[in-house]
């Protein structure tokens, strides 16, 4: 009897541990970007966005490649684009890192002439060259 109750304290233990890696002030956060996207307050998910990144960087970077490319690929308002140029000049390095691939497809969705198109393809080849010289810095190969 006295296993079991060991075995179930430290179960319920290592569960309370592992339960409070995510901080609880991310969950909303989270879950108030779509609504934001969807209604055109850019202004409320730029800055919902940067304090999630704070405080939690896996849920941001989540909601950017699952749920916002979903919502750019479809966006007809603008509202994408908005956001992410809004977002892209708070000059968060953090967030640009993690935002410069879908901001530059994006701007793809959203342009119209081959001199936008080259503009965009200079942007992508200094950002594949900064790639290329971080994985040389480090050592890292595709």
């Amino acid at each position: 009897m006295k296993k079991l109750i060991l075995t179930l304290i430290l179960n319920l233990f290592l569960f309370t541990i592992s339960f409070a890696q995510i901080p609880e002030e991310a969950f909303p956060l989270t879950n108030s970007l779509s609504k934001l996207w969807y209604s055109g307050q850019i202004e409320k998910a730029v800055e919902n966005s940067i304090e999630l990144q704070k405080i939690y960087s896996p849920f941001f970077v989540d909601r950017i490649h699952n749920s916002f490319s979903q919502f750019l690929k479809t966006d007809t308002t603008g509202n994408g684009i908005n956001y992410l140029e809004m977002l892209s000049s708070k000059n968060n390095e953090e967030v640009n890192k993690i935002i410069s691939g879908i901001y530059l497809w994006g701007k793809i969705l959203n342009s119209s002439n081959q001199d936008e198109y080259r503009e965009i393809l200079a942007e992508l080849h200094l950002l594949l060259k900064e790639i290329i010289i971080i994985q040389r810095i480090v050592g890292i190969a595709f």
